[in-house]
């Protein structure tokens, strides 16, 4: 490459100029952003640059470039426009603008879409309230005397008819009060008082109760709907239902008797001990039924008065048993021995 005076080359330099004429592409090819001052004399000078020597190869183009230079007004480098070939290659894209860079168009703003519709939730239908659960039912008790009856249950009806353990049976008509049974620890006794009855001529019946269970004393009288525990009166129906401190437990329920009907003044008492002894008061209305079961947690022979021993056996020969331990044949002898002249509850 020819020189330029005696110094560097006009492309040597840092900065270029765009030569009229000069290729569009190729290493001659100036780029828009590095545009050089008008090529004076004086402004040559002033670059530091050397004027081509005449009669170079470059002469005749640094003339054109020097005349176009005249006619065209001097602008900054960088506001120089790109050259076609180089629109937006060259563009600095730190001093520039992106909105003003070359081919930028203004962004369309694109709604976005909905979101898909959901459709409905229907309530779900409020269920109807359930009916308030009914009250528990009152235990019923229907009378189903049996000929026999095992083990340690007993009964004693009407007029009233005795039935043991070992299913001895016998007539007790005799007035006065009576001890049915007692264990032999002292936490189990029933007593009950019998009389005639103005209203039934043909015999005597049981008219009251008392009880020693566990620590607790209870007595009833048929018809008056009344218990009296420890000594407090309480008023009964049936449904009712309460355990006393020690664990002794008193269900109330209706006696359907004979006629198989409802009725609250004739009411049915279930008293169980701690130990699982039951009791049955079935009120008659002016008279009362009892029924019951000793507990089998009990020894054999430990209970036993006027309704037999309970025992282990289902032999009868010793359900006639006094209180002094010798046993008789002799019904009125056996029931006179376990009568209560004094200690009665009732």
């Amino acid at each position: 490459m020819a020189e330029i005076g005696n110094s560097t080359s006009i492309w040597s330099t840092s900065r270029t100029m765009p030569l009229a004429g000069a290729p569009a592409t190729g290493p001659l090819a100036a780029p828009a952003w590095d545009a050089a001052p008008a090529l004076t004399g004086d402004s040559y000078q002033g670059a530091g640059l050397a004027a081509p020597a005449a009669g170079s190869p470059y002469s005749d183009v640094v003339a054109r470039a020097m005349a176009a230079q005249t006619q065209a007004p001097q602008t900054q480098a960088s506001e120089a426009p790109p050259s076609p070939q180089n629109s937006g290659l060259w563009t600095d894209p730190v001093s520039t603008p992106i909105w003003e860079q070359p081919g930028y168009t203004e962004p369309t703003e694109v709604a976005p879409e909905p979101p898909p519709a959901t459709p409905p939730v229907e309530p779900e239908p409020t269920p109807d309230p359930a009916p308030p659960a009914p009250e528990p039912e009152a235990p019923t008790y229907t009378e189903q005397w049996s000929d026999t009856i095992g083990g340690g249950t007993f009964k004693s009806w009407g007029d009233p008819h005795e039935v043991t353990g070992d299913g001895l049976k016998f007539d007790n008509y005799k007035t006065g009060t009576f001890l049915a049974f007692r264990s032999t620890e002292g936490d189990l006794e029933l007593q009950k008082r019998q009389e005639r009855l103005n209203d039934k001529q043909t015999g005597i019946y049981n008219v009251a109760a008392g009880l020693k269970v566990g620590a607790n004393q209870i007595t009833y009288e048929a018809g008056t709907n009344v218990l009296t525990i420890d000594g407090q009166r309480r008023a009964i129906k049936p449904g009712d239902s309460f355990t006393l401190p020690d664990g002794t437990r008193l269900s109330i329920g209706y006696n359907l008797g004979k006629t198989g009907e409802k009725d609250e003044s004739k009411p049915s008492i279930t008293v169980t001990s701690p130990k699982g002894d039951r009791i049955t008061l079935l009120d008659q209305g002016d008279f009362m039924d009892f029924e019951g079961e000793i507990s089998s947690r009990r020894a054999s022979g430990s209970v036993f008065g006027s309704l037999g021993t309970f025992d282990a056996d289902a032999s009868q020969h010793n359900d006639m048993r006094m209180p002094d331990g010798q046993v008789t044949k002799d019904v009125d002898v056996f029931l006179e021995a376990w009568r209560l002249r004094q200690g009665a509850l009732v």
